[in-house]
C-alpha cells in the first residue's frame, strides 16, 4: 500500500466491525407505527477505542444511504495522530452499510472537516487536514464510490510554503460536474491567507487554485464555501485581522470556471473589534449570498447576518440580533428556505447570567425583516446551543441541532427540534444521552428528502472515558 492511500475496511465481516467498534442499536422498521421526533436507532463508532470525533452528516438523494465523516485516533493518549474515517450507515435500521479510513502519506494527523453528496447520489466527496510531512498539514480531499465506499479519487494541496494548509468546508455544484473546496493556507509563520480549490467531480483534476488575503489583514480563516445555482460563481466566506484581534467578516467572489476573483465584501461590526463569520448559503435564484456569525456589539457579542447582492458584493441587508442576557451570543449556522423567501440562523444566546438558550431567528430574505424567533427549551433552567441547520425539501420544517445541559455543568445530552418554518413554533424535541451521561453534543444535522427522516451526528462519550461518534437517526413527521 502506498503512501497516502486509502486503506480499505470491509463491513461485510462481523470480526471487522467489531473492531471497528461501530455499534448500533436498531429501532422501528419499515412498516411500523412511528411518532414524529422518535428515535429510529443510534449508530456508535468507537474506532479504536480512542478519541473519535464526527463532523458532518450528509444523505442521499435517493435516501438509501446516510453518510458521517470526521476523523479517529490511531494510538491512545494526549496528541495522538488521527486518521480520517467515513461511515456509510442504513437509514432505516443504522447498519453499517461500509467504513473506510484515510492515512495520510506522513501517516500523522488526518482530520476530516467536511463531506458532500453529489446530485445523482453516487458519489460522496470529503475534506479536510492532512499532514504530508511530520511538521505540516495539506488539503486533503477524497472521492468515495457512494454504494461500495470505494475510493475514486485523492487529491492533496500542500500550501504556499511547509508551513501549511487546513481545508475548512466543500460544495458541490449544482450540476455535479465540480467540488469547491476552501481553507487556510500559510504563506509563512506570520500570516494566513484563504485558499480555494475546484476540482473536477469525476476525475478529481485541479481545474483551479484561488488565494486570497483579505483587505487589510494579517490572517485570513476562511470557514464556509457555496457554489450559486446556475455553477457561474462561488462564494467564500471567513474572517481576517490582525495580531490586536481586530477581525471582520470577509467574503469573497469568483468565477466558478476559471477562479477569476470578482469582489470581496467585508463587514466591520459597531465596535470595531471581533467578528467572525462562520457559515454562507446562496439564494436559491443565485441573486443574493447571506452570511452569518458572531460580532462584538456594545453589551456583548451578538448574531450579525449580512445579505450581499450575489453580482456585485454590494450590502443589501444587515441584521444583528443580541440575546436578553446581553452576553456573548454566537451565530453557528444558517440556512435559507427551498423558495428563497427566508433565512434562518441557528446558535445560543445568553438570557440571563451564566445561562444560554438554543435560539433559531428567521428574517425575511428580501429585506432582512425579523420573521420570528424562537427558544424552543422555554425556561431557562439549563443551557443549549444549536449548532447546524436543516430544512425539509419542502420547506416547511427547520431541524436544528445542538447539545442541552442536563442534571449538571458535567451533564450535556444531543438536543434535536423541529420548527415550524412558517411561525417558529415548536413540533418536537427530542434528546439523546449517551451512555456515560456526560459531554454529548451534536455538531450535524441532515433531512432525508423525502422528509421523513432526520440524521442528527456529534461527539458523546463512551463507557470507558473516551470519546464516539454517535449518530441517531429520528423519525421526522
Amino acid at each position: 500500500m502506498s503512501p497516502g492511500s486509502c486503506r480499505f475496511v470491509a463491513s461485510a465481516s462481523a470480526v471487522l466491525v467489531l473492531l471497528l467498534g461501530v455499534l448500533f442499536a436498531p429501532g422501528s422498521v419499515a412498516g411500523s407505527p412511528t411518532t414524529a421526533g422518535m428515535e429510529l436507532w443510534v449508530a456508535r463508532f468507537h474506532g479504536l477505542g480512542f478519541d473519535n470525533r464526527a463532523s458532518g452528516v450528509a444523505v442521499s438523494p435517493d435516501g438509501t444511504k446516510v453518510f458521517v465523516t470526521g476523523s479517529s485516533a490511531v494510538a491512545a493518549g494526549f496528541g495522538a495522530d488521527h486518521d480520517y474515517v467515513t461511515v456509510a450507515y442504513d437509514p432505516v435500521r443504522g447498519s453499517v452499510d461500509w467504513v473506510r479510513r484515510y492515512d495520510g502519506p506522513a501517516h500523522g494527523d488526518d482530520q476530516a472537516s467536511a463531506i458532500g453528496i453529489s446530485p445523482d447520489g453516487t458519489k460522496v466527496f470529503v475534506t479536510g487536514a492532512s499532514r504530508p510531512a511530520p511538521s505540516s498539514h495539506g488539503f486533503a480531499t477524497i472521492a468515495y464510490d457512494a454504494a461500495t465506499g470505494d475510493p475514486l479519487w485523492t487529491k492533496r494541496y500542500e500550501g504556499e510554503s511547509q508551513t501549511g494548509a487546513y481545508a475548512e468546508a466543500l460544495a458541490v455544484s449544482e450540476d455535479g460536474t465540480r467540488v469547491y473546496v476552501t481553507g487556510i493556507s500559510y504563506p509563512n509563520v506570520i500570516s494566513s491567507n484563504f485558499a480555494t480549490i475546484a476540482y473536477d467531480a469525476a476525475t478529481g483534476t485541479a481545474l483551479w487554485l484561488a488565494r486570497s488575503n483579505g483587505p487589510g489583514a494579517e490572517f485570513d480563516y476562511a470557514v464556509g464555501v457555496a457554489a450559486s445555482p446556475d455553477g457561474s460563481s462561488v462564494f467564500v466566506t471567513g474572517y481576517g485581522g490582525d495580531i490586536y484581534a481586530h477581525e471582520d467578516f470577509i467574503t469573497l467572489a469568483y468565477d466558478a470556471a476559471t477562479g477569476a476573483f470578482r469582489w470581496v465584501a467585508r463587514y466591520d461590526g459597531p465596535e470595531n473589534s471581533t467578528d467572525q463569520s462562520t457559515d454562507i448559503a446562496v439564494s436559491p435564484d443565485g441573486s443574493k449570498v447571506f452570511v452569518t456569525g458572531r460580532s462584538s456589539g456594545a453589551r456583548g457579542d451578538d448574531f450579525a447576518t449580512v445579505a450581499y447582492g450575489a453580482h456585485t458584493g454590494k450590502a443589501l441587508w444587515l441584521q444583528r440580533y443580541n440575546g436578553s442576557g446581553d452576553g456573548s451570543d454566537e451565530a453557528n449556522a444558517l440556512a435559507v428556505s427551498p423558495d428563497g423567501s427566508k433565512v434562518f440562523i441557528g446558535g445560543t444566546v445568553v438570557v440571563e447570567e451564566f445561562t444560554e438558550a438554543l435560539t433559531v431567528v428567521a428574517y425575511d430574505a428580501a429585506d432582512g425583516g425579523v420573521t420570528w424567533v424562537s427558544k424552543p427549551d422555554g425556561a431557562v433552567e439549563f443551557s443549549s446551543a444549536a449548532n447546524a441547520l436543516a430544512v425539509s425539501q419542502d420547506g416547511s420544517r427547520i431541524l436544528a441541532a445542538g447539545f442541552v445541559e442536563g442534571h449538571s455543568v458535567y451533564d450535556d445530552d444531543y438536543a434535536t427540534v423541529s420548527l415550524d418554518a412558517a411561525t417558529g413554533s415548536l413540533q418536537w424535541r427530542s434528546v439523546y444521552t449517551g451512555p456515560r451521561r456526560q459531554f454529548d453534543g451534536a455538531s450535524g444535522v441532515a433531512v432525508s428528502h423525502d422528509g421523513s427522516k432526520v440524521f442528527v451526528t456529534g461527539n458523546s462519550e463512551s463507557p470507558d472515558g473516551e470519546d464516539d461518534w454517535a449518530t441517531v437517526g429520528y423519525e421526522a413527521a
